[in-house]
């Protein structure tokens, strides 16, 4: 299973995320792995945060700024490679 996320990918929050859409897909499906790769947060969807309350869990902090701002950059060349390297990863395990 493929995914993209602004968040980290080895964040709590990714792994709660690629957690729970393994449980929808494993209903029908063997799965033989999973990779996350960081993606830009939608535009849209920092419109949105700008306009919460200070005292809603999902406003925009600096900090969060930040992550978003890296986010920006991804996927990056690095991503495309681990990507790749998962992927042969698991193309190998399909043989076995």
């Amino acid at each position: 299973m493929f995914a993209t996320l602004g968040a980290d990918p080895d964040s709590e929050h990714a792994v709660d995320c690629m957690e729970r859409a393994s449980e929808m897909v494993r209903a029908d499906n063997d799965l033989i792995g999973h990779f996350i790769s960081q993606g830009k947060v939608d535009p849209k969807l920092i419109k949105m945060l700008e306009k919460l309350p200070p005292d809603h869990p999902y406003t925009l902090t600096p900090e969060r700024v930040a992550l978003h701002e890296r986010a920006s950059t991804h996927p990056d060349q690095e991503d495309l490679r681990n990507a790749q390297a998962k992927f042969k990863e698991m193309l190998e395990r399909v043989g076995e």
